[in-house]
């Protein structure tokens, strides 16, 4: 699409803001936003793309920006969007980056005993004890 061979050119983009409105009334913001980050993260412009999701109103969430750091296995500037991942997905979230400890306390903290079976076997043997404990905690 005109979107992936105009996105990696940012610089000239910023000269042709008419011409980016333009394709925007063709197309959806929702597909503008994730092609935008998909690109910004394949070229590994990480600066950028902080700056992106600070823009205005994000309508895709915040996942796709972990999930694009995470495709380059660059943890650190994964970390910096999980406090803005929708809190159904946390979880999930926090597993995929091996933060186990974190993701079993938001499990425990919103009463998830079906997060907290899944993340049992994920654990070393002091975490699995502390996930254990939450587990029959809620139970009872």
């Amino acid at each position: 699409s005109t979107y992936t061979h105009l996105l990696p050119c940012h610089h000239y983009l910023r000269l042709c803001v008419p011409h980016l409105q333009l394709l925007l009334l063709n197309s959806s913001l929702f597909r503008y936003w994730w092609l935008r980050i998909q690109v910004l993260g394949e070229q590994e412009e990480f600066v950028e793309l902080e700056k992106f999701s600070k823009q205005k109103k994000n309508p895709i969430g915040f996942e796709p920006f972990v999930d694009v750091c995470l495709k380059k296995e660059k943890k650190i500037e994964a970390k910096k969007y999980l406090p803005k991942v929708r809190d159904e997905l946390k979880v999930q979230y926090y597993t995929k980056l091996g933060m186990l400890e974190e993701a079993a306390q938001i499990a425990y903290d919103r009463r998830d005993l079906e997060a907290l079976k899944i993340l049992t076997p994920l654990c070393d043997p002091v975490l699995k004890e502390k996930v254990n404990l939450y587990i029959r905690t809620l139970a009872k």
